[in-house]
């Protein structure tokens, strides 16, 4: 998220004004094919509008956001099933600060949830201390015998 909301990409240099990119224009732009662009669309990530006459593909701004964030979440090996539901998410938001802060706030819950856990977890290795109970499992020298045959049930 942080590459697309603050590195300058293909999406921020295209005006709301300017004309769309083709299918070309854009496969060369990312670096990848045409063909990469139209499985892209058959998969749903990329959802470009067609020109009533020609039925040429027509990214826009938007688009081209889309593609930006595809293309660098498949450089990074994400499947494009997961890439299709993250990119419709940033639709749905309204854009990538809206998704970013989400997943800002997502993390500082997460991370309070952690820190939460780990001083539960001191809290009660004190408490099992104060019980007497042995820390850990209990050292023996003699070899571990041998697996027994799975449970009858």
């Amino acid at each position: 998220m942080e590459h697309l909301t603050s590195a300058p990409g293909l999406a921020e240099h295209m005006s709301a004004g300017s004309e769309p990119l083709s299918i070309g224009e854009l496969a060369r732009r990312l670096g990848v094919t045409a063909a990469t662009l139209r499985n892209w669309e058959a998969m749903g990530v990329l959802t470009p509008a067609r020109e009533p006459v020609t039925g040429h593909r027509s990214f826009d701004a938007t688009d081209v956001r889309d593609a930006e964030l595809t293309h660098l979440l498949r450089r990074g090996g994400y499947p494009l099933e997961h890439i299709r539901t993250v990119v419709r998410q940033i639709r749905t938001a309204g854009g990538t600060e809206a998704l970013s802060a989400a997943l800002d706030d997502w993390r500082r819950r997460l991370t309070a949830r952690g820190v939460s856990m780990l001083g539960a977890a001191a809290q009660l290795g004190g408490y099992v201390a104060h019980l007497g109970v042995p820390a850990g499992p209990p050292a023996t020298t003699e070899p571990a015998p041998a697996p027994g045959p799975p449970p009858t049930v």
